[in-house]
């Protein structure tokens, strides 16, 4: 016998609820990276907040399609999934404006395949893959491995990693030079 819900095929509701719920972990499980690829200004503010942050409950990965809309607080995520409601979309809020053809185009062929790969069966398998490694680095690279973007694409955004790097390098020191000087006053 035949269930539906709506109109729609229950194991059908079944199979997109779970591919939605794949496609929300492996968004989560690579958003770190999607972040180390951006400046400060687009990582420290109120409208691009860290996407896993917000669809993690209590730290841990969802385990439901429940817990992952449950996490979701508002559209001001980095990757927002708030306008799938409304608009059938994922919006990624990450990058900042821009008038450079090569900073869109690098950034669209990015992010084009970040939601092919998020949208496939294998979604689920690469969220569980991501959580098993430690290493930013690492993960980093099976990010990129993963994509398989044109080499100019991915000499883009190692170059951006590497820029982004030094400048948290300074922040950090300038951080712990203030934190010794407080401390030792």
């Amino acid at each position: 016998a035949e269930y539906y819900c709506y109109g729609v095929r229950l194991r059908e509701v079944r199979s997109m609820a779970r591919k939605m719920f794949d496609c929300m972990r492996f968004l989560s499980a690579v958003d770190s990276i999607l972040r180390s690829l951006v400046p400060s200004s687009r990582r420290h503010n109120r409208y691009c907040q860290p996407f896993e942050k917000m669809a993690r409950i209590g730290g841990v990965c969802p385990r439901t399609f429940a817990e992952v809309y449950s996490g979701i607080i508002d559209r001001y995520c980095g990757i927002n999934p708030e306008s799938l409601k409304d608009h059938g979309t994922i919006e990624n809020r990450y990058h900042p404006g821009t008038t450079n053809p090569d900073k869109i185009i690098h950034w669209a062929r990015m992010w084009a395949r970040c939601v092919d790969i998020a949208m496939t069966s294998a979604a689920g398998e690469e969220a569980d893959a991501f959580g098993n490694v430690v290493s930013s680095k690492a993960k980093i690279d099976m990010f990129l491995a993963l994509l398989a973007l044109p080499a100019d694409t991915e000499e883009y955004l190692r170059g951006r990693l590497k820029a982004f790097a030094a400048s948290d390098a300074n922040n950090v020191k300038t951080y712990i030079t203030n934190k010794k000087a407080v401390c030792a006053a």
